[in-house]
């Protein structure tokens, strides 16, 4: 039943071209009002955000600034800047031998899932860096148009003009990425090798490209739908959530309750939601990585660049679905002349393994620096 649907509905997008992107443009046009009509989405997560802030971190050791910053493009980024008690100058010039962490959250995500990870981790670090990828989070969400090139600009060029209004360019920083966060984090080690001391990939996508092609070989009901109106229709996964207006928020929820938050809890979870429901940016750009052959441009054929970079290191959660047994067989070897490479799985743990075991993890990012 399902791949007649799917058939005549491919059929409609090929024979009726203006009839399809009247359809579609009546869809984008529903799911962008659902966030017009609902401007408490962003004061909610502003709410949540702060709410985590408030709740993760130790008040008493770690004090921290929150700014949105104008960078050269004229876009805005969400910045939030940790340090310890007594330092009350946050964002300034950094001092000589300052040791400084810069971390990159992954898709649909933002700063504050890094939340429980700063308390432990500035005993390590003058100052931890965070902020919100352009797109993402409350940083400026700019509608993306193009290709896989494009995307990757759209994500790293803010994040160099950031660094550079930070006058961090031309400091050697530690800079760890998540997920998409890994991506972008290790096309900077590429393009920006001088600027590393330290590079932390954590279960970065971008080197399996055929994970999620994989995926889509033997697939469920649901992934052969999801598929269809990704690859098809031009839509996005948080499109599809949005489409369910008033009633987006209790199915994003109810699946946190079945998926037990997915290891996160329920303000994470929350936060997460009004992260997915502000307007499209950073989730197309994402989306324009991927097609049904896979992730391109690939990082693998490309890995020798990380010889530049001074130290570099691999952490994967043990149950990660950006499978540690790849990385193991194809990323380890090409790097086994590195003369300061580590690979490490975090334990007990899945794919938030920065969350699910922080313990861990904060140990695996304190030998790499």
């Amino acid at each position: 039943m399902f791949g007649m649907l799917r058939n005549f509905a491919v059929n409609t997008l090929r024979r009726r071209p203006i009839l399809s992107t009247i359809t579609l443009g009546v869809v984008g046009i529903y799911t962008h009002f659902q966030t017009i009509i609902k401007p408490s989405y962003k004061e909610n997560l502003y709410k949540m955000e702060q709410e985590i802030l408030k709740s993760s971190i130790n008040h008493e050791k770690v004090v921290f600034e929150q700014k949105m910053i104008e960078i050269k493009s004229g876009k805005k980024m969400n910045t939030a800047i940790f340090g310890k008690k007594g330092d009350s100058n946050l964002f300034r010039e950094p001092k000589k031998d300052e040791r400084i962490l810069v971390m990159i959250h992954g898709w649909g995500s933002g700063f504050p899932l890094f939340c429980k990870n700063i308390n432990s981790l500035m005993s390590d670090y003058d100052r931890i860096i965070t902020f919100d990828l352009h797109g993402f989070g409350l940083s400026e969400r700019t509608y993306f148009r193009g290709g896989p090139k494009e995307a990757t600009a759209y994500f790293l060029n803010p994040i160099r003009e950031l660094l550079q209004s930070l006058q961090l360019e031309n400091t050697n920083i530690h800079m760890m990425g998540h997920s998409l966060g890994g991506y972008i984090a290790c096309e900077y080690g590429y393009a920006f090798p001088e600027h590393l001391e330290k590079l932390t990939l954590v279960a970065p996508v971008g080197f399996d490209t055929d994970m999620f092609s994989k995926a889509l070989q033997n697939p469920s009901p649901f992934l052969r739908l999801m598929s269809f109106l990704v690859f098809d229709c031009g839509m996005t996964m948080q499109h599809v959530l949005r489409f369910f207006g008033p009633f987006s928020e209790r199915v994003f929820m109810n699946i946190g309750v079945s998926a037990n938050y997915r290891n996160l809890n329920e303000t994470y979870w929350r936060y997460l939601f009004y992260n997915q429901v502000m307007p499209s940016g950073g989730d197309r750009a994402f989306m324009a990585f991927l097609s049904r052959e896979g992730w391109n441009p690939g990082l693998l054929e490309r890995i020798h660049h990380l010889q530049k970079v001074k130290n570099v290191q691999f952490i994967y959660g043990e149950r990660d679905y950006i499978r540690p047994a790849f990385a193991q067989q194809f990323i380890v070897p090409k790097l086994a002349s590195h003369p300061s490479m580590s690979f490490n799985i975090v334990s007990n743990a899945g794919h938030h393994m920065y969350y699910e075991n922080e313990l861990m993890f904060n140990d695996f990012i304190r030998q790499s620096f």
